[in-house]
């Protein structure tokens, strides 16, 4: 959705989905089972948060609110039609950002529990309605962190993208192909790929051009303004600061500015060995994950072939979606209330 034009963040209302009562949901979930009826019933769950946004206007702290929700909604959706599919790729690919937007809720709702004497989630969530107002402010300025954090990265890929804009509408490289290929160099590739569509009209590169320089400059210059925020402000100050190596939304507020850092806290070290895993499928670095070995036979993995240990993949997935639910339900009850 474009804008029309640069609003500040307040100017800005909410338009969310209609989402049907929880009776009907109730009704679609009761005759399923095992991990179907897990997720459907996780789903359901997320979708009813929807209901408790009562504000009508924009604001930072919601913003990162409804930004983790949606990351999480969609996770948990493409999980379903992944184990439909029987797709273990599809579920490892998943299973990485389901997983740092579980890290990212921990983080965020740090303070409350900080109340309970820093014990294990498990044994303190339900405390957290009970936090005070400090607590609940505290957790109130994560989600506008959250929100900086993610307009800072968008900021950051848009500056890139208009770093090398240039390269991107140079002529001069298609004009080759198009010289090579007269003497039927690419022939033989252009039947696999077909023949690509190449634009050489300079005058219709440099309008592209000018269009996506536009585009982005526009996107840049509303997340400028949003930025101005009060309650932006001063996080976004202190993003800055931080020097380029490593994840700057963990160095608002750990020691080490590690997600380990959070895991350990929360006593779910061996959460990151299935980041790692996941990691490995997305940087394509993994035999394991797309050969199957057997006693004396190997196979490719294919879809809808994939052993049962996936089984696993998905229930962490979906057991993550839960308790992000939760948590976001939780900061409704005691961070977004309105006393």
């Amino acid at each position: 959705m474009k804008p029309n034009k640069i609003d500040r963040l307040d100017g800005y209302t909410w338009q969310l989905p209609s989402v049907p009562e929880a009776e009907e949901w109730h009704r679609g979930i009761q005759e399923l089972e095992g991990l179907t009826k897990k997720a459907a019933i996780a789903r359901a769950q997320g979708y009813l948060l929807l209901k408790e946004i009562h504000e009508k206007h924009v604001t930072p702290e919601r913003l990162g609110w409804v930004n983790l929700w949606a990351k999480t909604i969609n996770a948990l959706e493409s999980a379903i039609l992944a184990a439909d599919n029987k797709s273990g790729y599809l579920l490892q690919a998943i299973s990485r950002p389901a997983l740092e937007s579980f890290i990212h809720v921990l983080v965020i709702i740090d303070p409350a529990r900080d109340a309970a004497d820093e014990q294990p989630l498990a044994e303190n969530v339900s405390l957290l309605s009970k936090t005070s107002k400090y607590q609940s402010k505290k957790v109130i300025e994560r989600f506008q962190a959250y929100t900086a954090w993610c307009l800072w990265c968008d900021r950051d890929y848009y500056r890139r993208v208009l770093r090398d804009n240039d390269a991107i509408w140079d002529p001069q490289p298609a004009r080759e192909y198009v010289y090579k290929n007269k003497s039927g160099e690419f022939d033989a590739v252009d039947l696999f790929t077909g023949k690509p569509e190449i634009e050489l009209n300079e005058h219709k590169l440099k309008q592209g051009q000018a269009k996506t320089e536009k585009e982005y400059l526009d996107k840049i210059q509303r997340i400028d303004e949003w930025a101005s925020d009060p309650s932006l402000a001063p996080w976004w100050k202190k993003i800055r600061s931080i020097p380029k190596k490593g994840d700057k939304f963990y160095q608002l507020f750990m020691t080490d500015g590690h997600m380990r850092e959070v895991l350990q806290k929360n006593e779910l070290d061996l959460a990151y060995l299935s980041y790692s895993r996941a990691s490995q499928v997305l940087h394509g670095s993994s035999f394991e994950q797309f050969i199957l070995l057997g006693d004396s036979l190997s196979a490719p993995r294919l879809p809808g072939f994939e052993p049962a240990d996936n089984d696993d993949l998905y229930d962490e997935i979906i057991s993550n979606s839960k308790t992000i639910f939760f948590l976001l339900r939780l900061t409704n009850g005691f961070a977004f209330r309105k006393d």
